[in-house]
């Protein structure tokens, strides 16, 4: 939980959404993973779950401001996540 708090947090800072939701899954294989989901009023699909029909379109240049705040995000997560385990990780990209 430690994690998802710190991913959390970065998110709020970074990029300033209206919400989070959070979800653990495990539905097919029994295990345990979480979505940590940044949710704006503008998004394509708020209010509705984020698998549910597009509502409204984007635009390009709100998507290239996300995209340069994801790259932020990451950036903060990682630096959070070694100051709290005192070690570097290795995080992968996605």
């Amino acid at each position: 939980m430690t994690v998802v708090n710190i991913v959390e947090h970065a998110m709020r800072r970074v990029l300033v959404p209206d919400k989070i939701n959070l979800a653990s899954f495990g539905n097919q294989v029994p295990h345990v993973h979480w979505h940590v989901i940044p949710r704006f009023s503008n998004d394509s699909r708020f209010p509705m779950p984020i698998w549910a029909l597009r509502q409204r379109t984007v635009s390009e240049p709100q998507l290239s401001r996300r995209r340069a705040q994801a790259t932020l995000m990451y950036k903060q997560i990682r630096n959070e996540l070694n100051q709290a385990f005192g070690r570097a990780l290795a995080i992968p990209k996605t």
